[in-house]
This record gives structure tokens, C-alpha cells and sequence, in this order.
């Protein structure tokens, strides 16, 4: 974790100049301060860049995975939510690391009538050849 006052420091400054990050390093950026269990406004602020239209198609399916794990470990599951629904929504997929890290989420949260709407959509996914790499 560093020196006191270290992270906090860190994550000031990747606030400054969170416009520059590119969608895998956003999703690298949120899933270690998930790690290290720091959650820090420029986690918030990296979610909601992750679901503009513009950087959501660029999401590869091993930062989706880091960002589903990162919104597990911190209790947002509306955020993995809202995540997939802009990926969809851009006409994106997932792959199969997002799908496992989606899925994941919804196995071991407390809504099962979420796992199953999760399912059903991902359904939709199985003939999408990242699904197989």
C-alpha cells in the first residue's frame, strides 16, 4: 500500500488525467484499488467513463473481466449491471474472461432472479466466436 497517504496521492492525480487513460488501463486502474480495497472517487469517475459509448466498444473481454471483479469485491453489482447493459446496448460482447467474470458475480450475489436475467442475455452470446478463445 505504500506510505501513508500514498494511494490517495496516486489516485488525485489519475483523476487529473483520467481522459487520457484508454479503456484498458481504466479497467486496470479500478481492479487494483479493488485489490488493495481503496475506493477512491476516481473509481467512480473510471465506471462511468468505461460506459460512454465511445470507450465501451474498446473494452476488451479481459478488462471487462477486471471491471466485473473490481464492481464484485466493492458491492456494486448495479454497476456490472450497468456496465453490460452498455455494452449491449452498443452492440459490443462480452468474450469468454467477461462472461466467466459476469457470470461469477451473479452466482455468488444475493439475487438469483439476477443470475437468471444475466443468463438468459448471455444466451444470446453463445455463436459469438470470442466465446471460444
Amino acid at each position: 500500500r505504500g506510505p501513508e497517504g500514498f494511494l490517495s496521492s496516486m489516485a488525485e492525480t489519475a483523476s487529473a488525467k483520467l481522459g487520457r487513460f484508454d479503456s484498458g488501463n481504466l479497467a486496470i486502474m479500478v481492479w487494483a484499488l479493488a485489490q488493495l480495497r481503496e475506493h477512491h472517487g476516481v473509481v467512480e469517475a473510471a465506471l462511468a467513463a468505461v460506459q460512454r459509448r465511445d470507450v465501451c466498444p474498446t473494452l476488451s473481454s479481459r478488462a471487462l473481466s477486471m471491471l466485473f471483479l473490481a464492481c464484485f469485491r466493492f458491492g456494486q453489482p448495479a454497476t456490472i449491471d450497468a456496465i453490460f447493459g452498455a455494452l449491449t446496448s452498443c452492440g459490443s460482447t462480452l468474450g469468454a474472461s467477461g462472461y466467466s467474470a459476469l457470470m461469477m458475480s451473479a452466482e455468488h450475489g444475493p439475487d438469483a432472479d439476477r443470475e437468471v436475467r444475466l443468463q438468459l442475455a448471455m444466451a444470446n452470446e453463445a455463436g459469438d466466436d470470442r466465446m471460444w478463445t
